[in-house]
């Protein structure tokens, strides 16, 4: 359905922010810029810090997400050392990795989330302090605090499940 401009009637395209007749902000354009709040999240228990996974002195050669339900996974480029995940919204700072394609607004995904950093030798995650929570294998993590990431561990933005492949050299 196409926005409708309650000022001017003006019928606007769905990915338009402002009424393209008179600059009115659309109302439609509100619930995308604000995060869809969940209410049931996977757990709530919150994951301690530990350190980083055994085995964690091999150097990272690639960082992909599979997103659970698709078929295409995203390569992450290693020599990006922060990579925010999340949503766009047609306001504001894109995200690195744009997970509006794969249903993020309906899952609950802020635009900023989650954040991993890519190291030589380790991969880390952390919650940007986003509204409906970041888990690693079931595992709600505390926002702001960053928790190693070993492959095929299970990352959670919201509602949205994602695998982690970590590919590495000796």
């Amino acid at each position: 359905m196409m926005p409708i401009c309650p000022a001017c009637q003006f019928e606007n395209d769905d990915q338009t922010a402002l009424c393209r007749r008179c600059g009115r902000v659309l109302d439609s354009i509100i619930r995308v810029i604000s995060t869809r709040k969940l209410t049931d999240p996977p757990t709530t228990d919150l994951i301690r810090y530990s350190p980083a996974p055994e085995g964690m002195n091999q150097l990272i050669t690639q960082v992909k997400l599979a997103v659970s339900g698709h078929d295409k996974s995203i390569p992450l480029d290693e020599k990006k050392e922060d990579v925010i995940l999340g949503r766009t919204s047609g306001v504001g700072e894109a995200p690195t990795v744009d997970l509006t394609e794969f249903g993020a607004y309906m899952q609950g995904v802020s635009r900023h989330h989650a954040s991993i950093k890519i190291h030589t030798n380790i991969c880390t995650i952390q919650d940007l302090g986003s509204a409906n929570g970041t888990w690693v294998n079931q595992q709600r993590l505390p926002a702001y605090l960053p928790y190693p990431l070993k492959a095929g561990d299970e990352i959670t933005l919201g509602q949205l499940r994602i695998v982690v492949d970590i590919q590495t050299m000796c």
